[in-house]
């Protein structure tokens, strides 16, 4: 992603007040565990008093994130009522979400979902029933980005 994009999504995080922002990877690269789009969308959810919450498919993609994980919760001024503003999950975005609720924000990577993961994930996604900005990086195929447009416009009415 453009630095400039990195910048106009944690931009429009803090602007919306977003108080639950997802970033979702699906990559089990390690070059893609600490992004500047992570780093942008930790320093909204500071901004808003919220909750930054990452998404890893593996531990492998995590290196780095606790680095991240533990500065947030050094700054407990800073911080949300539970006391870190950023969290880390490991495993299948479909399964590890569906224990979140009223989401504000969410980058989805799409680069290892097709249209049937992508439908069952936003499924399973908890939206905010008052707004939400969910932003899909990575759709090679048009039939991703239809599935994932239809099915969250299907079920979130």
């Amino acid at each position: 992603m453009e630095p400039q994009g990195t910048e106009l999504l944690s931009a429009l995080a803090a602007g919306n007040q977003a108080r639950i922002i997802l970033e979702i990877t699906t990559s089990h690269s390690q070059q893609q565990s600490v992004t500047p789009l992570t780093l942008g969308l930790a320093v909204a959810a500071n901004q808003t008093q919220g909750k930054l919450i990452c998404i890893r498919p593996s531990l492998h993609s995590c290196y780095g994130l606790e680095h991240v994980v533990e500065h947030e919760n050094k700054h407990e001024h800073d911080c949300n009522a539970n006391g870190s503003a950023t969290e880390l999950r490991v495993g299948d975005p479909c399964e590890v979400v569906t224990d979140i609720r009223n989401v504000d924000f969410a980058v989805i990577d799409c680069t290892n979902l097709d249209a049937n993961r992508l439908r069952l994930l936003s499924d399973k996604l908890h939206l905010n029933p008052r707004g939400f900005i969910i932003v899909a990086n990575n759709i090679l195929h048009r039939e991703q980005g239809v599935a994932l447009v239809d099915q969250i416009l299907k079920g979130k009415r």
